[in-house]
């Protein structure tokens, strides 16, 4: 294992205590609140009658949950018992910037449907099936986000110094990488 650079960030109690607290209190209401959404949106109605945008809501509230496990538990780990491994701040980090993603184009497409069936009168949306409609854009985001991940990575475009807290090292240490994978100068082709 490395040398913890950032140590002295975390060592003191009352950090750790807020944090805790603040973790806690996060997650029991932002949680809570996303799970109610997702319950009325499934059961508080018709079932039969799920509108695409709704079901959209109800899967960024489920990745929404899944991301705040996910940095939450990655944070409180580097807090209370230390620096995570290279890999595991990797699939951290890179899982939740994909999450984030898949978040951002749902609430895009939600947005352009009803923009387009406030100043279209395309009736030939209504002849598609909702469920399916939902299945191939929660599909379609995604991919959309993956790669949107992967291209930011390749060129070199997500530089997270969360990545150096977590795993604790140095700016220096890392020499010519970006968030914790090597790149290669333009002169090394």
């Amino acid at each position: 294992m490395h040398e913890d650079n950032y140590f002295h960030l975390y060592q003191s109690i009352e950090y750790r205590i807020c944090l805790v607290i603040s973790t806690t209190i996060c997650l029991t209401l932002g949680l809570g609140l996303h799970l109610v959404v997702i319950h009325f949106e499934k059961f508080g109605g018709d079932p039969k009658k799920r509108c695409v945008s709704n079901q959209l809501i109800s899967v960024s509230c489920h990745v929404f949950i899944l991301l705040s496990v996910l940095s939450f538990s990655a944070a409180n780990w580097r807090t209370l018992i230390g620096p995570l491994s290279v890999n595991h701040a990797r699939f951290s980090l890179l899982t939740g910037h994909w999450l984030v993603h898949f978040i951002i184009f749902t609430s895009m497409q939600i947005l352009c449907r009803k923009c387009i069936k406030l100043v279209f009168d395309w009736s030939f949306l209504n002849r598609v099936d909702d469920d399916w409609l939902a299945l191939f854009l929660t599909c379609l985001n995604l991919i959309l986000a993956a790669i949107a991940v992967v291209l930011k990575v390749r060129t070199g475009e997500i530089v997270d110094y969360d990545f150096y807290l977590l795993t604790g090292l140095s700016l220096k240490e890392a020499g010519n990488s970006k968030f914790g994978f090597p790149v290669k100068n333009a002169s090394e082709g």
